[in-house]
């Protein structure tokens, strides 16, 4: 089997599979009440922040739990080598080893096949499945979907990867988006004149010059993990969801098609994927719980 094959090889890769249990009544530090996970949406969200540093060390197999409202974020690095490219490719579909082919570039080709490749291995440990196993669905934009279940319910997720980088984002029963942005030399004002609201795009050129760049990027991953959420991408328009810019304080949602109380129905996080990148998770109702994990591959 595929996936034997490739925890073999690489066995610091998915030494796991996933579980889901049911919790008892919250309790202690960071409880919001007695509630059980079915009673959690009709509360107030209990966190406005997470440790969003980044663990190298998973839980281990029977401690890693995955329930409704929780996230999980796996920031994997693209550039493998040629051994476990081969091996990850052999757990692509015929579908998605012609659509590699189609890649003029050999980077760009290497790195479709490990980013779906690393996608197959992080949900097949969730539904308890090998990797080639696994089917997907698309959505009428083209969002991935996975059709297989799992005896906890429908995991969703949501990928993106910019210059060798790749964030997977996971949770149980929700709508989900992230993206990911390396941030770079860019026409920043006239992208935000284009693509963002008349208040944003003015409130972001009255910020000092040096901070710019980087609050362009943070808004603009903000709105794109909303719209991958909700399934319409960047077709959606970026214009018709107004995010905060302040350097000082995290990005939230201010409205959606201009009603401020859509927001109230999803969640905003922005996450800290590293020197020279930014990164926003959307989901739709509450997080009660994020976990940030860095997969690592032995050579």
């Amino acid at each position: 089997m595929v996936k034997a094959t490739f925890q073999k090889k690489f066995p610091s890769l998915f030494p796991y599979q996933v579980g889901w249990n049911r919790r008892e009544p919250l309790s202690g530090d960071g409880a919001a009440g007695t509630s059980t996970v079915d009673e959690l949406m009709d509360l107030a969200y209990p966190y406005s922040s997470f440790d969003l540093s980044w663990s190298d060390s998973p839980p281990a197999r029977d401690e890693l739990i995955l329930v409704p409202h929780e996230v999980h974020i796996w920031r994997a690095n693209l550039d493998l080598n040629q051994e476990q490219i081969e091996v990850l490719l052999e757990t692509l579909s015929p579908q998605e080893q012609e659509r590699a082919k189609r890649f003029h570039f050999t980077h760009d080709w290497r790195h479709f096949i490990a980013a779906r490749g690393i996608l197959r291995n992080i949900l097949a440990s969730y539904v308890g499945m090998a990797p080639e196993k696994l089917h997907f669905g698309y959505g009428d934009r083209g969002k991935p979907y996975l059709e297989t279940t799992s005896a906890g319910g429908m995991v969703q997720f949501n990928v993106s990867h910019s210059q060798g980088t790749a964030l997977y984002a996971v949770t149980l029963g929700s709508n989900i988006g992230i993206d990911l942005e390396a941030i770079r030399p860019i026409d920043h004002h006239n992208l935000a004149k284009r693509f963002f609201s008349p208040t944003e795009a003015a409130t972001l050129a009255q910020l000092p010059p040096e901070l710019q760049q980087t609050a362009f990027f943070r808004a603009w991953t903000s709105k794109e993990a909303y719209l991958k959420a909700t399934g319409e991408g960047l077709a959606g328009g970026l214009g018709s969801v107004e995010i905060s810019i302040n350097p000082d304080s995290p990005p939230q949602l201010l409205n959606i098609g201009g009603n401020p109380y859509l927001t109230e129905r999803w969640s905003l996080q922005e996450l800290n994927p590293g020197p020279g990148f930014t990164a926003a998770v959307a989901v739709e109702g509450p997080i009660w719980s994020l976990n940030c994990w860095q997969l690592t591959i032995d050579n």
